[in-house]
């Protein structure tokens, strides 16, 4: 198994996004701000092209529950009810069969990333695969035995 490079952190929220192949008049935030947005705590639902993590201002979840899928939620994210920790972009190197896709894709970050303002653009991570969770190497405390079915991944290489 490859070792966890960043893991993830069961206080925070995560929402994992994919990009378009047509990127024009985007940037990155556009995929993570909007109003009707699903997230995830403790870990992402899912692998993306991106992951971001976050908090809420003054610790506010004003998202509704999804209840079919524990630690999930759908709402408002914006920039003032969230603050940005940590942006993951997948690498995707395994992902497309083609290096013409795989180009294109690198390019498309490329210009996503440049867009960022300064203060983002230091927090961002780059990263090759999500690793699921091994319940032996994740701290026990009462939300990780509460949750374990749930705590899919345990972070990033």
């Amino acid at each position: 198994m490859n070792e966890v490079k960043y893991i993830f952190d069961i206080k925070k929220f995560y929402r994992y996004c994919y990009i378009d192949d047509h990127i024009e008049n985007k940037d990155l935030l556009d995929y993570f701000y909007g109003q009707d947005r699903s997230y995830r705590q403790a870990c992402p639902f899912d692998n993306g092209d991106i992951i971001i993590e976050f908090e809420f201002v003054n610790s506010i979840n004003s998202g509704f529950k999804i209840n079919h899928h524990p630690l999930s939620y759908r709402g408002l994210l914006n920039k003032d009810n969230t603050v940005i920790s940590k942006i993951y972009i997948n690498n995707n190197k395994d992902y497309y069969c083609s290096q013409k896709s795989l180009k294109i894709y690198q390019e498309n970050i490329n210009i996503l990333y440049n867009k960022l303002p300064e203060n983002l653009k230091s927090i961002v991570s780059y990263y090759d695969n999500i690793i699921e969770s091994d319940m032996n190497k994740i701290p026990k405390n009462n939300f990780t035995i509460k949750f374990k079915n749930y705590l899919i991944y345990q972070g990033l290489t």
